[in-house]
């Protein structure tokens, strides 16, 4: 089990399910889920995930408008960012690298490979909180 708070964000219901199904599977105990970009946001500001699984394509605001709403706040450009979207377009691919997101996933989503993912963002995740009290040092 680990302590890491995972955000899903997508407007899919099955997909959110099948996510926050392998996430729990590999430890994830604290799992919450939005189905558009403005109630993401809402929900980052109340409690500050540390991972959020993005969905693209979504109403309201896409998952593009909310990478570069969280890279516009310096304290939230740390949080790692997986983008889950049918979107292949090498273009699309740039802009959401160069917003920070720190993986990318192409729809439908394979289970073993969200799973192996999701594994290494929870190890980077925990490096980088060691490295950053080894700083302290």
């Amino acid at each position: 089990m680990n302590n890491l708070k995972l955000l899903i964000v997508d407007d899919d219901k099955a997909t959110q399910k099948l996510v926050r199904r392998v996430a729990e599977s590999i430890g994830f105990e604290h799992i919450r889920k939005a189905e558009n970009g403005n109630k993401a946001l809402d929900m980052i500001a109340k409690e500050r995930p540390d991972l959020i699984l993005l969905d693209w394509e979504m109403p309201e605001k896409n998952g593009v408008e909310v990478l570069k709403e969280l890279h516009e706040q310096k304290k939230l450009r740390d949080i790692s960012i997986m983008m889950l979207t049918a979107n292949k377009e090498r273009e699309g691919i740039e802009e959401a690298v160069k917003l920070g997101i720190a993986d990318y996933i192409v729809k439908p989503i394979k289970i073993p490979m969200l799973k192996e993912r999701l594994e290494k963002l929870m190890q980077t995740h925990n490096n980088r909180l060691i490295n950053s009290i080894m700083d302290q040092y």
